[in-house]
């Protein structure tokens, strides 16, 4: 099943049955793309380069997304008591 629609509602009986994929382009997908073939081919060097960034990119995102939900255990899991604050900063100083 195929649609031009940008937005096309589905009833859940059929939402249940077919995985609904999207191919739409974005700008920035589109110029992300076209800045790596061009890279690729005026200066391979910087563009091995781009990519790794873009890799390390993606692990700080991953390493804080973690720490973001170790602090929020911490805060979630303390209560009104002093004592409890100390995993909550150690929390904080660890994403530091």
């Amino acid at each position: 099943m195929t649609t031009s629609l940008r937005k096309p509602q589905f009833s859940p009986e059929i939402a249940n049955l077919v995985t609904i994929v999207s191919f739409q382009l974005t700008d920035d997908g589109l110029m992300d793309q076209l800045l790596g073939i061009a890279l690729n081919h005026e200066a391979p060097h910087l563009e091995s380069e781009r990519s790794n960034i873009i890799m390390r990119e993606a692990e700080y995102k991953r390493v804080l997304k973690i720490q973001e939900q170790e602090v929020q255990t911490a805060l979630s899991a303390t209560e009104d008591i002093m004592v409890d604050f100390v995993d909550v900063f150690k929390a904080l100083l660890k994403c530091k």
